[in-house]
């Protein structure tokens, strides 16, 4: 092969995706993928969050007619609690590193690499702040209503 040949072949070629693509339908459809990541993380964080109070007031309940002899119950629910303040704070944190419209696509094209970064640290730690507490909770609650069962009998 010579010169004119290796051209030849260069020019033959298919121009890149970038440069016949259209700008605008790329924006709106970054955008409604971007809303969509934001929505399904709102919904998640509201959705622990409310699980976990609801959780929290249950545990809570119990321990009010067990009595006195279930307090190792308080820490199952600190635990819950100190989860769903963690997904409080995600939300917080969201909210706060929300863009607005006039902000030029390739900053919001930054700061969505930027969450879904922290989704992906979140995710491989997920038994340090979310499966650990929550079963410790739960063993807690467990043994405490089996103590207060074998007491009674």
């Amino acid at each position: 092969m010579n010169w004119n040949d290796y051209e030849a072949a260069w020019k033959r070629q298919e121009p890149p995706v970038g440069a016949t693509a259209d700008v605008a339908s790329l924006k709106e459809t970054f955008e409604t993928k971007r809303r969509k990541l934001a929505a399904t993380l709102l919904m998640r964080d509201l959705a622990e969050s409310v699980a976990g109070l609801f959780v929290a007031g249950v545990y809570a309940r119990v321990w009010w007619q067990i009595g006195k002899n279930g307090w190792p119950i308080a820490l199952a629910i600190a635990l819950l609690l100190g989860v769903t303040a963690f997904f409080v704070k995600e939300r917080v944190r969201a909210h706060r590193q929300r863009l607005g419209p006039e902000t030029p696509i390739l900053a919001k094209l930054t700061a969505d690499i930027t969450e879904l970064q922290h989704q992906r640290i979140l995710l491989r730690s997920i038994w340090k702040w979310y499966l650990a507490p929550i079963a410790a909770a739960m063993t807690i609650f467990g043994i405490t209503l089996l103590k207060v069962a074998t007491q009674t009998i």
